[in-house]
């Protein structure tokens, strides 16, 4: 038994939806001021430790 998939939808879906992650990520990029294409460039983020417990004055 076969099972028919009608593929011309799911590749619309599959590639609209790519198209959105893709759009998104240079858009943040721009608006950042950073180059969404730049060779070897790294994200950083303070660790959570740092920002929760220095941001609210909390004593350990």
């Amino acid at each position: 038994m076969q099972i028919l998939v009608p593929w011309k939808p799911v590749v619309l879906v599959w590639a609209l939806l790519s198209g959105m992650i893709f759009f998104g990520f240079v858009a943040s990029s721009v608006l950042e001021g950073k180059d969404p294409f730049a060779p070897g460039a790294t994200i950083t983020q303070p660790s959570a430790h740092e920002c929760y417990c220095c941001a609210s004055g909390a004593t350990t």
